[in-house]
C-alpha cells in the first residue's frame, strides 16, 4: 500500500469500495472527469478568442466545484475519504494534465482560497510513489498539448468553441 510497509492487513484498502452506495459515488466521480471536468478543460485550453476566457474558466471552477464538495463532504485527504480509491486514480492524470496545461497555455491556476481542499489532494496524490512512478514530466505534458494547439485539434468533439 503505497510507500507504507508498516500497514497491517486491517488497514489495506482496496481501489474499489465495498459497499454499493459509495461505488456509485465513485462511478458518478469519474464520468464527472469524463463528460464534466475534461471538457471543460478542453474548450478553455482550445478558445482562441481571449474575451471567451473568463465565461470559460468560471465553467470550469464550475465543474471543478463537484470535486471540491466530495472532498469537504468525506473529509478528505482523498475524493472518498481516507482511503485511495479507483476515483482518484482516474481523476488525478486528468487533473495533473489540466493544472500543467492551463497555467502553461492559458496563465490560468486554479483558486487557491475557492480549492483548497482540492489543491491539497493533488499535493497529497502527488506524494505518493505510484504517481510518481507514472507521471509525465510537465515539459513532456506541454509538448503534447501544444501539439494539439497547433493543429487545432477538436479532442473528439469535447471543445465547445
Amino acid at each position: 500500500v503505497d510507500g507504507d510497509s508498516a500497514m497491517s492487513n486491517d488497514d489495506v484498502w482496496k481501489l474499489v469500495p465495498v459497499d454499493a452506495g459509495q461505488k456509485a459515488v465513485m462511478r458518478l466521480l469519474n464520468d464527472h472527469i469524463d463528460t464534466q471536468i475534461g471538457p471543460a478543460q478542453y474548450t478553455l485550453l482550445m478558445n482562441d478568442d481571449p474575451d471567451k476566457d473568463y465565461e470559460l474558466e468560471r465553467n470550469l471552477e464550475d465543474a471543478l466545484y463537484t470535486l471540491q464538495a466530495s472532498l469537504v463532504t468525506t473529509g478528505g485527504p482523498y475524493l472518498m475519504g481516507k482511503h485511495f480509491t479507483l476515483a482518484d486514480a482516474h481523476v488525478l492524470p486528468f487533473f495533473r494534465r489540466l493544472v500543467v496545461s492551463l497555467k502553461h497555455f492559458k496563465g490560468y491556476e486554479i483558486p487557491k482560497d475557492e480549492f483548497a481542499e482540492l489543491l491539497e489532494w493533488y499535493a497529497v496524490c502527488s506524494e505518493r510513489d505510484s504517481v510518481k512512478a507514472v507521471s509525465k514530466p510537465d515539459e513532456k505534458i506541454i509538448e503534447v498539448y501544444q501539439k494539439f494547439i497547433d493543429m487545432k485539434y477538436s479532442f473528439g468533439g469535447l471543445n465547445q468553441n
